[in-house]
């Protein structure tokens, strides 16, 4: 019986930790589509400012308007082009079997490798290799890949989050800007 509720109690520890990892790629998918937004956001002012400094500079009279037009346009590029960045950053998959993995390209002897963790299964020389991996596992060697597994999507969801902060400043920024070359060009356009 102690057997049997101890095997119990780890099944239902292996269940709330892949909800608890479910939960966390709730939380990636979250930031990835935030970015992903981003990014179209990004693609459509681009557009739009890009069309506005062309509709408002003449080159044949060039004045001091033109010139402060320009030299808006090339900060707001710069800005759309950290922006973009800073979105790939929070968008770009983790690709590191542990927190404090520097290189996933390092050979690594198939004992050691995650049979939750899809860069390490993908590892694997072959199906059976897996298969033979997973069976030969007990409950509490689960248990403790899964927690790893847990511990590694925390650190990138944090990381994820961390990351998409970083993009509000270039979007203020850019908007900011735009906001700028739309009133110069107005104002060039009317004199």
């Amino acid at each position: 019986i102690y057997m049997i509720t101890k095997l119990g109690w780890a099944m239902d520890k292996i269940e709330f930790y892949f909800k608890v990892l479910a939960r966390y790629d709730l939380y990636v998918q979250l930031a990835n589509t935030k970015a992903s937004n981003q990014i179209t956001f990004l693609s459509s002012i681009l557009v739009a400012i890009t069309a506005l400094v062309g509709w408002g500079i003449t080159f044949t009279n060039m004045d001091i308007l033109g010139c402060m037009i320009i030299v808006l346009y090339g900060v707001f590029l710069y800005c759309c082009g950290e922006w973009y960045m800073h979105c790939m950053n929070v968008i770009q998959p983790n690709r590191k079997r542990s927190k404090s993995d520097s290189n996933s390209d390092v050979k690594i002897n198939e004992d050691e490798l995650s049979t939750i963790f899809y860069s390490d299964v993908a590892k694997f020389k072959d199906l059976q290799s897996i298969k033979d991996k997973v069976e030969a596992k007990d409950e509490q060697s689960h248990l403790d890949d899964l927690i790893n597994q847990v511990y590694i999507m925390a650190s990138v969801t944090e990381k994820k989050f961390d990351n998409y902060q970083k993009i509000q400043p270039w979007l203020i920024s850019a908007v900011v800007i735009s906001i700028f070359i739309l009133l110069l060009t107005c104002i060039s356009k009317i004199n």
